[in-house]
């Protein structure tokens, strides 16, 4: 995949912090709530967050939710990112005893459960600090992300506003060198932390690059596999699941239908 130039993301860092700063100020909101999980999709975010508030009297509110005490690299990456920085108040709350309540009821036993389990109770932590704060909670997914629905719903995918949603997972990481990312959270294999040991390529079985082709692909053939006229076994397969992922998980990125009341109006 051909990269874009430097000239060309630091072109979308700028669009994306006056879209950030317009939007907050449209909508009578003075905070940019995050949650930090010390991967490279939240740090971008927060970055961006802190300096639109360089030019608006706005502050960013920075919450990283582990499940325990065990201070994990993730922990400590979001810990080290958000040490010191001008604009940014930083919580931490550990959701382990949270999890384990709800457990205690008899549901969320599977390792999926509690992962998505997790996603929401995250969601709910952020939710909770941008209504005391008069803030708005900010996506951190990306479009290999979104495209495939790997997301939770009502978890990761209730934000307010989605700044990296458009952009793929290779932009990020432009983006992050741009914007002086610590090497280590560059390095970092990306993990949503739904469980232990979890991460995002092994969970998909597909790394990211093969992800954001498969949908330039798709989307060049408007989902016209057979189309294609030379393509080996292996391009084959991930085509054809990002397609299966994308319409399996289409219902995520859209509101729930609604009745139309066909007596009562």
């Amino acid at each position: 995949m051909k990269e874009r130039t430097d000239w060309e993301v630091g072109t979308e860092i700028n669009g994306i912090i006056k879209w950030l700063n317009s939007y907050m100020n449209k909508a009578n909101k003075n905070t940019f709530v995050i949650g930090v999980s010390g991967g490279i999709d939240s740090t971008v975010v927060m970055r961006l967050c802190e300096m639109a508030c360089n030019e608006s009297p706005y502050k960013v509110l920075a919450i990283s939710m582990p499940f325990s005490m065990n201070w994990s690299d993730s922990e400590k990456r979001a810990d080290e990112l958000c040490k010191d920085r001008d604009h940014v108040t930083y919580h931490k709350i550990y959701i382990s005893s949270i999890i384990q309540a709800y457990k205690a009821t008899g549901v969320g036993q599977t390792k999926m459960d509690e992962g998505n389990l997790r996603s929401r109770v995250r969601a709910n932590v952020l939710y909770d600090f941008a209504a005391r704060d008069n803030g708005l909670v900010i996506g951190t997914g990306n479009k290999d992300e979104d495209e495939i629905g790997y997301m939770t719903k009502f978890g990761d995918g209730a934000v307010d506003i989605c700044p990296l949603s458009a952009i793929h997972k290779s932009v990020v990481y432009q983006m992050g060198k741009i914007l002086k990312v610590p090497q280590s959270i560059l390095d970092a294999a990306p993990t949503a932390e739904l469980w232990n040991g979890q991460t995002d390529e092994q969970e998909l079985g597909l790394t990211y690059d093969q992800i954001e082709w498969a949908i330039k692909t798709l989307d060049n053939l408007h989902d016209n596999i057979a189309s294609l006229k030379e393509i080996n076994e292996i391009e084959f397969l991930i085509l054809q699941k990002v397609q299966l992922m994308r319409k399996k998980n289409a219902h995520k990125l859209k509101y729930p239908p609604i009745y139309n009341p066909i007596y009562c109006v």
